[in-house]
Protein backbone atom coordinates (compact mmCIF):
# COMPACT_ATOMS: atom_id res chain seq x y z
CA UNK A 1 0.00 0.00 0.00
CA UNK A 2 2.83 2.21 0.98
CA UNK A 3 4.32 1.95 -2.49
CA UNK A 4 0.81 2.35 -4.48
CA UNK A 5 0.06 -1.14 -5.84
CA UNK A 6 -2.60 -2.00 -3.54
CA UNK A 7 -5.47 0.21 -2.81
CA UNK A 8 -7.83 -0.06 -0.08
CA UNK A 9 -10.32 -1.52 -2.47
CA UNK A 10 -8.22 -4.44 -2.60
CA UNK A 11 -8.02 -4.77 0.97
CA UNK A 12 -10.98 -7.65 0.93
CA UNK A 13 -8.88 -9.80 -1.82
CA UNK A 14 -5.95 -9.83 0.71
CA UNK A 15 -8.14 -10.90 3.24
CA UNK A 16 -9.98 -13.57 1.28
CA UNK A 17 -6.49 -15.25 0.36
CA UNK A 18 -4.90 -14.87 3.61
CA UNK A 19 -8.37 -16.51 5.30
CA UNK A 20 -7.80 -19.39 2.50
CA UNK A 21 -4.22 -19.43 3.40
CA UNK A 22 -5.41 -19.48 7.15
CA UNK A 23 -7.85 -22.62 6.36
CA UNK A 24 -4.56 -24.73 5.24
CA UNK A 25 -2.66 -23.77 7.89
CA UNK A 26 -5.59 -25.08 10.28
CA UNK A 27 -5.61 -28.08 8.75
CA UNK A 28 -1.55 -28.55 8.78
CA UNK A 29 -1.93 -28.11 12.56
CA UNK A 30 -4.80 -30.36 13.30
CA UNK A 31 -2.35 -33.14 10.86
CA UNK A 32 0.48 -32.27 13.13
CA UNK A 33 -1.31 -32.29 16.24
CA UNK A 34 -2.98 -36.16 15.25
CA UNK A 35 0.63 -37.21 13.51
CA UNK A 36 2.60 -36.82 17.28
CA UNK A 37 -0.51 -38.39 19.06
CA UNK A 38 -0.79 -41.41 16.42
CA UNK A 39 2.98 -41.77 16.51
CA UNK A 40 3.42 -41.45 20.36
CA UNK A 41 0.83 -44.46 20.65
CA UNK A 42 1.70 -46.26 18.37
CA UNK A 43 5.81 -46.74 19.69
CA UNK A 44 6.47 -45.07 16.15
CA UNK A 45 8.68 -42.31 18.18
CA UNK A 46 8.93 -41.10 21.94
CA UNK A 47 8.01 -37.72 22.39
CA UNK A 48 8.18 -38.46 25.91
CA UNK A 49 5.89 -38.32 28.87
CA UNK A 50 4.48 -34.61 28.09
CA UNK A 51 3.67 -35.49 24.04
CA UNK A 52 0.30 -34.07 24.85
CA UNK A 53 2.23 -30.35 25.43
CA UNK A 54 4.39 -31.21 22.81
CA UNK A 55 1.20 -32.09 20.06
CA UNK A 56 -0.36 -28.97 21.30
CA UNK A 57 2.15 -27.03 20.69
CA UNK A 58 2.95 -27.66 17.41
CA UNK A 59 -0.56 -27.70 16.24
CA UNK A 60 -0.81 -24.01 18.02
CA UNK A 61 2.34 -22.53 16.30
CA UNK A 62 1.05 -23.54 13.08
CA UNK A 63 -3.02 -22.21 13.40
CA UNK A 64 -1.43 -19.38 15.24
CA UNK A 65 0.45 -18.12 11.93
CA UNK A 66 -2.60 -17.86 10.19
CA UNK A 67 -3.56 -14.74 12.90
CA UNK A 68 0.38 -13.46 12.39
CA UNK A 69 -0.08 -13.42 8.09
CA UNK A 70 -4.20 -12.57 8.75
CA UNK A 71 -3.18 -9.53 10.80
CA UNK A 72 -0.59 -7.82 8.81
CA UNK A 73 -3.15 -6.33 5.64
CA UNK A 74 -5.42 -5.38 8.60
CA UNK A 75 -2.71 -3.41 10.24
CA UNK A 76 -1.82 -1.72 7.03
CA UNK A 77 -5.18 -0.75 5.96
CA UNK A 78 -6.15 0.58 9.23
CA UNK A 79 -2.69 2.87 9.00
CA UNK A 80 -3.67 4.30 5.31
CA UNK A 81 -7.25 5.06 7.10
CA UNK A 82 -6.12 6.60 9.86
CA UNK A 83 -3.49 8.49 7.64
CA UNK A 84 -6.10 9.63 5.37
CA UNK A 85 -8.16 10.70 7.59
CA UNK A 86 -5.62 12.69 9.35
CA UNK A 87 -4.47 14.62 6.10
CA UNK A 88 -8.02 15.51 5.56
CA UNK A 89 -8.48 16.85 9.18
CA UNK A 90 -5.27 18.61 8.42
CA UNK A 91 -6.19 20.40 5.08
CA UNK A 92 -9.59 21.34 6.75
CA UNK A 93 -7.40 22.93 9.68
CA UNK A 94 -5.46 25.05 7.73
CA UNK A 95 -8.45 26.50 5.90
CA UNK A 96 -9.29 30.42 7.22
Amino acid sequence: MALGELRLRDWFGVVRKELLSGVARLILGTIGFFRITLWQYLHIFDYGKYHWLVALTVGTALVESCWGTLREPCYHSCCAVLDSIQRRHQHHSLLP
